[in-house]
């Protein structure tokens, strides 16, 4: 049920996240990450815009922290190691695909189904390539290979980044064709 429930919500935030990045607010944070001075010579308040983004996102993540506390049956502070909570997100990102909010869910999809492959597979793998270090490093070293090797051959990810469609656009895109 709590499976049912947490991928419920998360489907609603994708969509609402979808249907926000189509707005002209969304055409605005993307200005804003390309060229902040352009976005200022407008008139835009771009601290304005920082608040908003951060409300919206602090919201997002409030979401995230009530179902995992539901999901570890408490609130108390445990210690995790910081690559899950730093560099395993991030990598789910460039993985993915900066700013496409479809290719991180791809880029999700595709590091948890790696992730259990890896742990499930982990000690046959360091047997089948006879590797002279325990398989509990395994993980992190093809996981980081895999980093770098995202940064330096695909650093837009799986999943390229599209244009926003506005109606404008379209109908220009449609007289030129």
């Amino acid at each position: 049920m709590f499976t049912i429930l947490a991928l419920t919500i998360a489907f609603l935030v994708f969509c609402f996240v979808e249907r926000l990045l189509n707005t002209p607010y969304g055409r605005l944070l993307r200005a804003m990450r390309e060229n902040e001075e352009v976005v200022r010579a407008y008139g835009k308040n771009i601290m304005s815009l920082r608040i908003k983004t951060v409300a919206i996102g602090s919201a997002i993540a409030a979401m995230a922290g009530v179902l995992y506390s539901y999901h570890s049956v408490n609130v108390i502070a445990t210690s995790f190691s910081r690559v899950d909570w730093t560099f395993y997100p991030f990598l789910m990102l460039l993985l993915g695909g900066v700013a496409n909010n479809r290719g991180v869910v791809l880029g999700v999809l595709s590091f948890v189904v790696a992730k259990v492959l890896l742990t499930i597979y982990k000690f046959e793998i360091t047997a089948a390539l006879n590797l002279p270090f325990e398989a509990i490093w395994l993980e992190y070293m093809m996981f980081g290979l895999v980093m770098l090797l995202i940064l330096l051959y695909r650093p837009e990810g799986i999943l390229k980044e599209r244009p926003i469609m506005t109606e404008p656009i379209k109908k220009l895109a449609e007289k030129k064709n």
